[in-house]
């Protein structure tokens, strides 16, 4: 004979159900936990959860199990699990837009347009920088770095896209000279654009002639213009 009997609750142990990792994707995301640990064939299951449950965004979370559906069963001391929603780290695809580029002494900016799979990524998630993006050439680029922070959903290496800018076209031409005959040739050191607008205020060209005459008769006077940076095309 005893005065009073007493059974207390069974402590179960719980196995967090995978994946306790993902990658964002827009949709709330949440963990559970299975039941081991009971007597016989009894199954016993969380029915409530308390801390970070249902949630979208990229971060770190804590989930802890707070009720089972058995008084038999009691949890553990350590019923919280560490989860996590990760960036998205896919490569993206970056085009540009705006082309053609023709020299003209400001910095050329092409639009952006960068895309994971079919997904156009919003321009609040990377930056934009450009360089070389003044002068003639080939070598002006464009360089997309994801932004860090949970805030900003993907995360992929910084990219760099080239772009051209063509030349500037612009046509020099030389007056006519004339002198009778005395021996000594004949010479014009001057030229000057056929459209003085072509030429942008502040580009000046180095002019090398080399056309002479010396005898009656007639030839071209020939000259080199160069500007440096080689920004034009000229003819």
């Amino acid at each position: 004979i005893f005065d009073e009997g007493v059974v207390t609750a069974k402590e179960i142990s719980l196995v967090w159900d995978e994946p306790i990792e993902f990658t964002y994707d827009g949709t709330p995301k949440h963990v559970s936990a299975s039941v081991v640990g009971t007597v016989g064939d009894e199954s016993v299951h969380v029915i409530s959860y308390t801390g970070d449950q249902n949630v979208v965004a990229v971060g770190h979370y804590t989930t802890t199990a707070a009720t089972l559906d058995s008084d038999n069963y009691r949890l553990p001391s350590d019923a919280t699990v560490a989860w996590e929603i990760k960036k998205i780290t896919e490569k993206p695809n970056i085009t540009l837009s705006g082309a053609p580029f023709v020299y003209d002494g400001t910095a050329h900016q092409p639009s952006v347009t960068v895309k994971v799979g079919e997904t156009v990524v919003d321009a609040s998630d990377y930056a934009v920088e450009y360089k070389n993006n003044v002068n003639a050439g080939d070598t002006a680029m464009v360089i997309v770095s994801a932004l860090a922070g949970d805030e900003h959903v993907y995360s992929f290496d910084q990219d760099t896209v080239f772009f051209s800018i063509s030349k500037r076209a612009v046509a020099y031409t030389s007056p006519s000279a004339s002198k009778e005959f005395d021996g000594t040739p004949l010479t014009e050191a001057s030229c000057s654009p056929d459209d003085a607008s072509s030429v942008l205020a502040g580009d000046e060209p180095t002019v090398t002639y080399t056309g002479s005459q010396t005898n009656v008769g007639v030839s071209p006077n020939t000259f080199e213009v160069v500007f440096e940076p080689d920004n034009y095309e000229v003819t």
